[in-house]
């Protein structure tokens, strides 16, 4: 198999696992962090190399998720996503803008 036919298949097997991490969070399109999490999933050498060092899944999900709700709150906006498998934030939850602070 040549080079240029590996590295397209690789590049798509990381593009529908990235797909498939922003669907867990409701979104239909992919960003870098999806494919962050999809290259700590993959059986590639970054992701052998990244799990060696300590990253698992988990760990990456939640890291995502603390650096999205910080940039977020840097901005004065408060956004709650829905839990994985759930389709909606209960109403309780829904996206909340602080006040700026002057």
């Amino acid at each position: 198999m040549s080079k240029f036919v590996q590295a397209a298949q690789t590049s798509q097997v990381l593009s529908l696992t990235a797909l498939e991490e922003a669907s867990r969070q409701g979104l239909r399109e992919a960003d870098i962090e999806h494919l962050f999490l999809a290259l700590v999933l993959s059986d590639q050498v970054a992701g052998r190399v990244l799990r060696e060092m300590g990253i698992g899944i988990d760990d990456a999900r939640r890291a995502v998720r603390e650096q999205h709700d910080a940039q977020l709150a840097s901005l004065g906006v408060r956004a709650v996503l829905p839990d994985p498998g759930r389709d909606r934030v209960p109403r309780d939850r829904w996206l909340r803008v602080e006040a700026a602070r002057r």
